[in-house]
């Protein structure tokens, strides 16, 4: 059941929104822009194997590595963890969430400057459940980075962590 607090804050988002022309901004950074270098924003780019991605029960919790609120008692994270025997990377939404909340990874191979992947967005299928990014496997290097970026059902705009 959506909350009374729940429906307030969409409707003064929705109108900010409009009033404001709704501009998709990151909290931690600049703002997000389409640009031609980042790939498309579709989870078939991390599903199923694709792009060295492998899928991870939605339930699974890792070591936290960034994390963000998105208020109303939902959490965003990027989490690691051993899978199937190798150390990897993904996003995670928890908390008080209701259906259709988002996360995604966004993964980079350039310290940020482009994203590669947007792994996601994926949503949320019920309430107080939680919904997991597909796997990536990590790297030492420090241009190889991932962030989660999560938003409320219906809220614009995603909300990321800083970059892992």
């Amino acid at each position: 059941m959506t909350s009374i607090k729940q429906i307030t804050f969409y409707m003064t988002a929705l109108s900010a929104t409009v009033v404001y022309g709704g501009c998709a901004t990151d909290e931690v950074g600049p703002p997000i822009e389409d640009t031609s270098e980042a790939a498309s924003p579709l989870d078939v780019d991390c599903e199923f194997g694709a792009n060295g991605f492998i899928d991870i029960s939605d339930s699974r919790s890792g070591t936290v590595q960034r994390s963000a609120s998105l208020g109303f008692g939902v959490t965003i994270s990027v989490q690691s963890g051993t899978v199937s025997g190798l150390q990897r990377g993904w996003a995670k939404i928890s908390g008080d969430t209701i259906v259709d909340d988002q996360i995604r990874m966004d993964w980079t191979i350039d310290a940020g400057a482009h994203i590669k992947v947007l792994c996601g967005p994926f949503s949320v299928g019920g309430l107080s459940q939680s919904k997991t990014s597909a796997a990536k496997t990590t790297s030492s290097s420090s241009s190889w980075q991932f962030r989660a970026c999560g938003r409320l059902a219906g809220v614009t705009p995603y909300t990321c962590t800083s970059w892992w």
